[in-house]
């Protein structure tokens, strides 16, 4: 059994979830032969990064607790590291702002147990979406 995360721990969890899934994600984008933009890899490791993230807390938290939390820290309370350039620094802040806006729609899928079906659905699909589907499905 894996323990619940402590606020402490959560940004350098993020970190190492965020990078895992920038690997998964190119792995397997890669026998189809399909390039990706680091701001894609960057968007999809922060919904990633917010899902383990989410579902560790779970273990202590009710699941509204939990998405509040969590959401909140990765979300609303993140800080940039401070030497990153300018077109880092607005990478990471447009996949960060699109990421809060795609979690803010499935919270319901999130928070709802009797919905862990259609959320499984929901995310596999959007892990598959080229990244211009990713940002059209997110603005609709």
């Amino acid at each position: 059994k894996v323990s619940p995360l402590r606020p402490e721990d959560l940004e350098a969890f993020a970190v190492v979830a965020e990078e895992i899934s920038h690997f998964h994600y190119m792995l397997f984008h890669l026998p189809g032969g399909r390039s990706l933009r680091k701001i894609e890899l960057e968007l999809q490791g922060e919904v990633d990064s917010f899902l383990l993230s989410f579902f560790l807390s779970c273990e202590k938290l009710s699941l509204e607790e939990a998405f509040q939390s969590t959401f909140e820290s990765l979300f609303e309370k993140f800080h940039l590291r401070d030497h990153l350039d300018e077109n880092e620094r607005s990478r990471y802040e447009y996949a960060i702002g699109f990421a809060k806006r795609f979690i803010a729609k499935l919270k319901p899928l999130l928070t709802q147990p009797e919905q862990r079906e259609a959320l499984l659905k929901w995310t596999r699909k959007f892990y598959r979406l080229s990244f211009e589907e990713k940002l059209s499905w997110i603005k609709s």
